[in-house]
């Protein structure tokens, strides 16, 4: 194998509130729209 590609978007769930007295009790709300992509490229060198 020479090469490995990978490509996403972000599916993140947005924190919409963080309780004040317990910061482990949060709302979370829909993500919103990805702004462009994730990508990576793995290249193995020839010997």
């Amino acid at each position: 194998m020479s090469e490995v590609s990978f490509a996403a978007q972000n599916r993140l769930w947005d924190t919409a509130s963080v309780s004040e007295s317990n910061s482990r009790i949060k709302a979370y709300t829909d993500p919103r729209p990805g702004y462009g992509s994730l990508g990576l490229t793995l290249h193995r060198d020839e010997l």
